[in-house]
C-alpha cells in the first residue's frame, strides 16, 4: 500500500477496504441465511406438531360416546355426604336440598308445571334405566312431587306437608299407580317411594 516513494497508494487502500467490506457483507448475509433457515424448520415443526395435535384430538373427540341425560336437571350429589351410602340431592329451584340413601341413593328429579305451579318430579336413575315410563315427568306416577307454597296458602287434599322453612311450606304429593307392569317393578316402586317418605322427605332442608 505504500509505494517506493513512501506515500500511500489510495487505490490500493480503497481496494483492500472494499474487499474487507465485500467479505464482512458475504459473511453477514450467509449468517442471517442461516437464521432465517432454521427459524423457518422450528416454525415448520412446531405446524406439524400443532397439525398432528389438533387431529389426535379429533380422533378422540369422535370416539368418545356423548352421555345421555337422564333429567334436566340434574340433581348434585354430596363430595363429601355425612353418612356413607348416602348422597345429598339439591333441588336448586326450590332451595332446598335432601339425604338419600338406598334404594334411592341414586335420586333424580326434572322441574315441570303442574297445573298452576312448578313442581320437581322425583324418580332414580335405576328405575328408569330399567322403566322408561318412570322417567320423572309432569305426569308422574313413580316417587310423586315436591311442591313449594306459600306458608300463607291453604293445601288442597293431594298435599303431603314436609316441613315449614321461612315463608315457605314443602309438600308432597304422592304418586298414583304404578310406572312398571311386573311384579318386580312394583316392588321396587314400593321400597324407592318408602325410603323416601321414611327417610329422604324428613331430612329436607335448606
Amino acid at each position: 500500500m505504500v509505494n517506493q516513494r513512501g506515500s500511500i497508494n489510495l487505490p490500493v487502500v480503497i481496494a483492500a477496504v472494499f474487499g474487507i467490506g465485500l467479505a464482512a457483507s458475504m459473511y453477514l448475509n450467509y449468517n442471517q441465511n442461516q437464521t432465517a433457515y432454521q427459524d423457518r424448520r422450528l416454525m415448520q415443526g412446531q405446524i406439524t406438531d400443532l397439525r398432528y395435535q389438533i387431529k389426535q384430538d379429533g380422533l378422540a373427540s369422535a370416539q368418545s360416546p356423548s352421555p345421555s341425560p337422564l333429567a334436566t336437571p340434574e340433581p348434585t350429589p354430596s363430595e363429601s355426604p355425612a353418612v356413607a351410602g348416602t348422597a345429598s340431592i339439591a333441588i336448586s329451584q326450590l332451595g332446598v336440598k335432601l339425604t338419600a340413601a338406598d334404594p334411592i341413593v341414586d335420586l333424580t328429579y326434572d322441574w315441570v308445571s303442574s297445573g298452576s305451579y312448578k313442581v320437581a318430579t322425583l324418580s332414580t336413575r335405576t328405575l328408569v334405566s330399567k322403566y322408561a315410563a318412570c322417567k320423572p315427568t309432569a305426569v308422574n306416577n313413580a316417587l310423586g312431587f315436591i311442591v313449594r307454597k306459600l306458608a300463607t296458602t291453604p293445601p288442597n287434599a293431594q298435599n303431603d306437608l314436609i316441613k315449614q322453612i321461612g315463608i315457605y311450606k314443602y309438600y308432597y304429593i304422592k304418586p298414583t299407580g304404578f310406572c312398571s307392569s311386573d311384579q318386580a317393578g312394583k316392588d321396587a316402586l314400593a321400597a324407592a317411594r318408602a325410603a323416601l317418605r321414611n327417610a329422604a322427605l324428613p331430612s329436607l332442608t335448606n
